[in-house]
């Protein structure tokens, strides 16, 4: 991430959000284990989204979760933000879409 002494909370905020949803979807990770399908897994994220009161809903937290399984540890670039990671969907994508010039992803730089 580059940095502006004029936006450097913003942009430490923005870094603190990016760590924190890869936190989040460990935490689910460690105490869920690997996502799956079963109705088991549903019922515990509505668990989880009540105690958050909401603030998450199910789709969101599946979403966090999902992709902390799919990216884990030297899986996940650095360079690159949460969000790019969960479009990717699968390693495969994601190294495709790396391949690619940010240019060409009308990206600037990113996380």
């Amino acid at each position: 991430m580059e940095t502006n002494p004029e936006f450097s909370l913003t942009l430490a905020a923005v870094k603190k959000h990016e760590i924190s949803l890869w936190e989040m979807g460990d935490a689910l990770l460690a105490e869920l284990g690997p996502p799956s399908k079963r109705r088991t897994d549903y019922e515990k994220l509505e668990t989880v989204s009540t105690y958050l009161s909401g603030e998450y809903s199910l789709e969101r937290l599946r979403e966090l979760w999902t992709c902390a399984y799919v990216f884990q540890g030297a899986d996940r670039h650095p360079d690159l933000a949460w969000a790019i990671h969960r479009a990717a969907r699968t390693q495969r994508c994601f190294k495709q879409l790396s391949l690619v010039p940010r240019k060409e992803l009308g990206l600037a730089r990113i996380m």
